[in-house]
This record gives C-alpha cells, structure tokens and sequence, in this order.
C-alpha cells in the first residue's frame, strides 16, 4: 500500500532490463497506463531522450553486474510537457539463492532543487560580472556568497570571508547597528543608499558606497549588498570642494575688482574730454559719460534708458539712429562727421567714431560711440578749402600769363632761329659765315632754353612734364653744345676740353631737347663758378647700352653743407661774385628731368678744387648713316605741291614761306582761320600749316571746320604753337591734326613731317667739296712733318679743338697732299674726339719716328 501511494518512482527491472513493475506515480507523471509501460527497456518506452535511456540501461547492467547499490539522475519529460529531473537510486534484487535477479529503482523528483541550483549559479556568474563587491547575507549578517570584487576590494579569500561577518568588515559596527539597519530596510521595502566605511585584511580603512536590499526565499530573509569603492570619488569631491572655495574666493576678490575697475572706468571716461556712450540693440543709453549729459543738459541717471529721439530733433535723432542700425547690420566701425545740438552753444560739428559690441559668439549686444568737438577743424577746413580755391585762382592766374609770355617770347625767337637756320643751309661753303650763323643759332636756343626753364619748373611743380624720345645724332649734338660752350669759356679764358669715347655711338634714342637742357645747365654752371683752369664734358660707354655723361670744372668748388641745397628751388651756391645770372632752377629742373629719364645727377665737389657732376643713362642705340643727316635739303622729286601757311604773325608767316618756297613748294597764306576757311576751297592745298593761338578764330576751332569741309577730311594739317603742353597737344590731335610742331620750328624736323604726310622723295645738295667726306676718311693719309705732328699732339693734349681746327687748316695751306689728313683732323676735332686725335697723331708720330731721327716732343 505505501509503494502504491509513494509520490517517488518505483520501477522494478529484471535480469533483461525490461519493466516488470510501475507504481501509479509513474503513470501519472507520464500519462499512459501503467501496463503500457511494462515488459520494455528504458529506451522503448519513448519517456526518455536516447541520451538518457543508455545512461539508464548503462546503470542498471551496472548493479546487476556487480550486486551493488548505485545512483544516478535522470531527466523525463512530463505529460504536462515539462523536463522533470529525478535523482535515481538503484538496488538489486536477490533470490533465496543470493542470485540477483533483478533492480529495484526508486526515483525522487529534484526538479525545484535543480531550477535552485541553476539559478543560484546564474546568480554567481552575474555578480562575478559587476565592477561592485557583491554580498549575501542571512538574516544575521553572516555572509553565504561573496564575488571576485569583495575578495579584492578586502584583500581576503572566498573561504576567508563566507566565516565572517558585516560587522567582521565595517569598523566599529555591532550587531544592534546592523539590525536597526535590517528592520529600517524591511519597512522601507526598497533600495537603501548609504556611505559607509570597510576595513581590509590589512587594517586599512576606505569609503564605501552601499546600495542594500532584503529579499525572502524559502521563508528566510536574506540581504543582498552591492559596495562600491568610492575612495577616488571622495579624492575628487574634496578637491572639488577645495577648488569651490577657492573660486568663491576668488570670485568674491573678482567681484571687488571688477567694482573698482568700474570706479575707475566711470571716473577715467568721465575724465575724458570726448563724448563717449554705450548703447544697447535698440539704440537706447547704457552708459554715458559727464561730458556727454553736460553737452545734453541732463544728468547721467537722466540719459540712461533713454534714446536719441528724447533728447534731439527728429532730423537728428533719426540719422544718429541710422548710423547705429548700419553699424549693427554690417558688424563694421564706422566714422562720420556730423552736426550735433549742443545745449549751450548751439549747432556744432563733431566727429563720432561708432563701433558693434560683440558677443563672444559674434551677436551684436549693441554700439559704442566716441565723439570730438571739430568745430575749429572745420573752420580751418573751411578757410583752407578758401585759401586753396584762390590758390588754385592765382596758379590759373599764372598759367595763362606764362602762357602769353611763353607765346609772346617764342614768337620772335621763332624768326630769329628759322632765318639762322635757313642762312646755316646757303653759307654751307663758307665756313667762317657758318660759325657766325651757328653761334646765332646756338644762342637763340640757350635763350629758349632759359624761357623753357621758367615754364618747364611750372609743369614740374604740377606733375606734368613728359619726355618726347626721338632720335638723336649724338656727334652732331654734342658738337652744337661744344660750340655755345666754347664761346663763354673762352670770354673767361677758360679751356674746354670735350672727350668723346671712341665707342661712344653714333645714333640714340632720347629727348634730345631735354638732354640738351640738362648738359647746357651743367656746363653752363661750370663756366659760371670758374675763373681760371678748365671745362670738361666727357662721354663715355659705361657698358653696351648705358652711357655716362660727365661735367668737371676746376671753379670754387662747393662746400659739402651745400650740396644738397644746390637743387632746391632758386638756390644758387657760391659767393655773391658768382650769384649773377640765371634764374636758381637750372639744377632743380635738371635732375627732375633725369629722373624722368630713369636716372639722377651726382655730384662730387672740393671746396677750392672744382666740381664734378654726372649721370648715367639706359639707352636704345639708333643705327642709320650718319652721313646722310649732315646732307642738305635742296628739293624734291615729282609735282609740284602747294602749302597752305596759317598765322596771324607776318614774320611768322614769311619764315615758313620763305623755308618752303626754297625747297620748290606753291605756297598761299592766310592771317587767320576765318581767312583760312574762306580761302581753302580755292587754294585747294596739299597740306595745310596751321597756327594754334589767333584772333577772331584760333587753330582748334580752325581745325574742327576744315575736317568738316568737303575734300578736307584727309588733308595734312601740322600744327604749330608756342604753346606745346602736354594738353595742347592732346586737344590739337582731338580737333584733327596730324602733326603736332612746337616753336621755333626745327627745320629738320618739319622736313621729315612734310616727306612722311606728303611722301616726298627728297633732293639733296652736293657737298661744296668735290671729294664725299666718307671717301677723303678712307683714302690713304698723307702725314705732315714730324715738327706739325708734335704741335698737334700738344693741342689734343690740352683739348684745344679750336686751334686743332686752324692748325688743320695752316696744313692744306702748307700742302695740298696734306688735305686728306686734314679734313679727318678738322672731322675728329669739331665731334670733339680729343683721344681719337690723340692716338692718330701719336701713331703717325712713333711711324715717322722710325724713319727721321727722334724729335722731342715736349719741345714743341
């Protein structure tokens, strides 16, 4: 009856492992019959998973093998469909014999007891997982489980702590503490938090973080304790504290800072004897200083808060609040000069400097604003801006009187140069009547020069003298300089010696006109400061391409406290002997005019010993024949062509008639421009010459009409004028002009514009000798005796071209085969080639020395 009604399995087994017996629990716990489970192994019976039917069969051969009591477990799966787990305990069966015939197997269910242990174990390997230490605790405080973090935290092993206790760890815990802390946890019901303190094996003490909660199991209660090691945090909240109270320390002394900075901040800009202002977005006053609610007539307190619309006139009150907005909106500083109402003085004019004040992220918080009083300023500007309109009034003044002078100068000049140059062209086979010409000619240029210098400092001081290059002869034109300034160094018998290097070249590209003016000023100079010894001009080749132009004179020479004085404006260095003359702006024109060719004059001077000036120039070699331009103009090929001459002068007029007629032009004439216009279509001319500056109608206007005529729309028009600025020049090309020519007309000049407009081929006259000079320079020389070659090299040896000029002369006198060698001579002197005479004459001299017994030289 008890194996019937037994809640274990009882199975009985015979010597074949086959079931000879259940007991209902079996049946039920299976759901079948109990007799359907009877008579068939463990693994037929489909109760048990292969797996665990061989482990059974494996135990029951086991105890019939051996006679002995076995166990085992076993897992089932119910008819509920749950997996049931038994724990097996086998005994065999004897007969009266002492035989085993067979297994008794009685099987309990431990399922409850294996969930227990799987979640126990679920529970250990979880806490051995978190960084806490873990603790479970009976209701006495005894630990039953402690984790892999406790055993460190503490420095004890597992089996050290599961025989100890909370109080065992917590210093001066007793076990009342620790049942007041269980009974406060069972009526709170939840989570407790508390700081606490642990001791490890070692006696140290550290702070703990304890979360704690009790839970009851199997009617027990049981406590479960996660503890956190909180010694870095407490490290880190008392540094947080000690750097807490220093910062309030330092905020309070901030704050008092901060207080006195704005006492002295409010007294600095009350101080200040400007305007100055904060305000916010909505242009109303933050701050503002004394000076501002004085010229208000408010208090301080009064403007704060308020806007400019309070206090001023809508006008300008609004443009003060415009300037605020553009401030804001574009982030820029902004300065402006505007009126300002003062309270006491009325309308003033101030200058306010208004900038944004900016977040730290770039907002705009508002503006700030600094003003000054420039009430004076602006009446200074006012009377400056006066001052300079008459200024400007007078300098007009002045132009257009040098102007009229400059026309009224040029004009004479004009008759004067053209007939000396007309008289140079048919007095070519006298050469004594030439030098006088030429000397007229020359001088009327040097007085040109010193008109130009008077107008030419006036284009400098506006900024508006320009260079005009063109090609220059260099021979020919230091030959015409040598010969002005031959003439003054000998009326103060001075010697002038002018020494062109043999490599010098032929052609350059340069203002002739100014280069002229800049050497005529210097050498003039040196004439003017010297009274005894020499003047040189020397030329030489610094490198291809860069020339060197040199004055040197053995005058008074200049004291070093002086030399940067000699160029300004009306300076003149020197005594009051040598102040005569000249108008003070030679050297201040001069070196502007160098430094528009790209260079600057230098100088060197002792005082008692002379001076030296120089300057070097970049220029563009010209090739071309130099003999052709030394050629006289005697006509021109092909029909006849008919000039027009425009010009209210008569003197003016006859010149260019008298220039052109010569040459084989028709020539008609016209007083003025109406005159012109009325005569023009009858004349029919081929090119027409037009004065600028008339009455009644002047060049411009007379110019405008012709291109508007028809048949006159392409015809030549030059014109011509005293006045030759820049922007005459620009003005006569606009009105239609082809060529514009400055007075006095340079002849040659007017040549090359009259072949180029007409496309003339000209005719040139013989030279007066039957022999071209280029061939009498290559055919063999004839040398003069030794004795003449002697007095030669003595005369290149002191650089008297003049007297070599003679001496060359006195030579074809004395012998007609001397002609050859002399022309050369007279070529080399007048191109004041003093070095090339001089190795021509020492190489004639050292030739006859090997033939006529020696000669000294010096004798001679």
């Amino acid at each position: 009856m008890l194996v019937e009604n037994s809640p274990d399995l009882i199975f009985r087994y015979d010597t074949a492992c086959r079931r000879i017996y259940t007991n209902p629990a079996v049946a039920r716990l299976v759901g079948r019959r109990a007799d359907a489970l009877l008579r068939k192994l463990p693994s037929e019976a489909k109760i048990l998973s292969a797996g665990e039917a061989d482990k059974l069969m494996q135990m029951i051969r086991q105890v019939l093998a051996t006679g002995r009591p076995a166990e085992s477990e076993v897992e089932c799966l119910g008819a509920d469909g749950q997996l049931h787990y038994f724990h097996n305990r086998y005994a065999p069966e004897f007969s009266a014999h002492g035989e085993v015939v067979g297994v008794i197997s009685i099987a309990r269910d431990v399922t409850e007891r294996k969930q227990a242990e799987h979640d126990i174990a679920l529970m250990s390997q979880a806490l051995g997982k978190v960084h806490d230490a873990a603790y479970l605790m009976d209701d006495s405080a005894r630990f039953l489980y402690v984790n892999d973090e406790s055993c460190r935290a503490l420095g004890y092993t597992r089996d050290e702590l599961l025989t100890m206790s909370v109080m065992d760890i917590g210093p001066g815990w007793t076990a009342e503490m620790v049942g007041e802390v269980w009974e406060r946890q069972r009526d709170m019901g939840t989570v407790q938090s508390f700081e606490a303190a642990h001791r490890r094996k070692d006696g140290s003490i550290f702070p703990v973080e304890i979360n704690a909660n009790q839970f009851e199991y199997d009617g027990k209660i049981y406590g479960l304790a996660l503890v956190r090691d909180i010694t870095e945090r407490k490290r880190i909240e008392d540094e947080i504290r000690a750097l807490n109270t220093d910062l309030e320390q330092r905020v309070l002394d901030r704050t008092e800072e901060l207080r006195q900075q704005t006492r002295y901040l409010r007294t600095m800009i009350d101080t200040l004897p400007m305007l100055a202002w904060l305000k916010d977005k909505e242009s109303r006053f933050l701050v503002v200083n004394q000076a501002f609610a004085s010229a208000c007539s408010h208090s301080v307190d009064d403007l704060v808060g308020k806007s400019d619309l309070d206090f001023w006139p809508r006008e300008h009150a609004e443009a003060y609040r415009a300037d605020d907005a553009e401030v804001m909106v574009t982030a820029q500083r902004k300065t402006v000069e505007e009126p300002f109402v003062d309270a006491c003085d009325g309308t003033i004019w101030i200058e306010t400097f208004k900038a944004p004040i900016l977040d730290e992220d770039g907002s705009v918080l508002g503006t700030v604003g600094i003003a000054r009083d420039i009430s004076d300023r602006k009446a200074m500007e006012m009377a400056r801006e006066a001052a300079l309109a008459e200024a400007e009034r007078l300098a007009r003044l002045r132009s257009e009187f040098m102007a009229r002078m400059s026309h009224e100068l040029r004009t004479p000049l004009n008759g004067i140069l053209g007939y000396a140059q007309i008289l140079l062209g048919e007095n070519r086979g006298n050469e004594r009547q030439s030098t006088m010409v030429n000397v007229i000619q020359q001088s009327g240029e040097y007085l040109l020069s010193l008109i130009n210098d008077i107008l030419d400092f006036a284009k400098i001081e506006a900024g508006k003298q320009e260079l005009s290059l063109s090609d220059v002869l260099l021979p020919r034109f230091l030959r015409n300089l040598a010969g002005i300034i031959t003439i003054k160094a000998e009326q103060k018998g001075l010697v002038f010696v002018c020494d062109i290097a043999a490599d010098v070249p032929a052609g350059i590209r340069a203002d002739e006109t100014r280069l002229r003016q800049v050497l005529l000023n210097l050498l003039s100079n040196a004439v003017k400061y010297s009274e005894r010894g020499q003047i040189s001009l020397r030329v030489t080749v610094l490198e291809p391409g860069r020339l060197r132009f040199e004055v040197q004179d053995t005058g008074i020479g200049i004291d070093t406290g002086q030399l940067d004085t000699i160029f300004q404006a009306f300076a003149q260095a020197g005594d009051r002997l040598h102040r005569t003359g000249g108008t003070g702006l030679g050297l201040p024109i001069s070196r502007e005019l160098v430094k528009l060719m790209g260079s600057d004059i230098q100088v060197i001077s002792r005082v008692g010993e002379g001076s030296t000036f120089w300057f070097d120039l970049d220029v563009v070699e010209v090739c071309g024949d130099i003999l052709a331009d030394e050629q006289h103009i005697a006509g021109y090929h092909g029909l006849r062509r008919r000039v027009l001459v425009v010009d209210d002068v008569n003197e003016n007029r006859a010149l260019l008639i008298e220039i052109l007629s010569r040459l084989g032009f028709e020539t008609c004439e016209a007083a003025n421009g109406r005159a012109c216009l009325d005569s023009v279509e009858a004349q029919t001319p081929d090119l027409i010459l037009l004065d600028m500056v008339m009455p009644e109608m002047d060049g411009l206007e007379t110019a405008h009409r012709l291109r508007r005529l028809p048949g006159f729309g392409k015809t030549p028009i030059i014109a011509v004028s005293a006045n030759a600025s820049a922007g005459d020049v620009a003005e006569a090309m606009n009105a239609g002009v082809n060529v514009f020519l400055s007075k006095p007309i340079d002849i040659k000049r007017l040549m090359v514009q009259l072949a180029v407009l007409l496309k003339l081929d000209w005719i040139y006259a013989l030279p007066e000798t039957g022999i071209p000079l280029q061939h009498r320079l290559n055919e063999a020389l004839v040398e003069p005796p030794l004795e003449e070659m002697a007095i030669l090299h003595r005369l290149a040896q002191e650089g008297s071209m003049r007297d070599i000029i003679r001496h060359a002369a006195h030579l074809e006198e004395l012998d007609q085969r001397y002609r050859p060698f002399a022309a050369q001579l007279r070529v080399l002197a007048q191109g004041y080639q003093s070095k090339a005479i001089l190795d021509l004459t020492e190489r004639y001299i050292n030739r006859i020395a090997t033939i006529q017994p020696q000669i000294d030289i010096d004798e001679h």
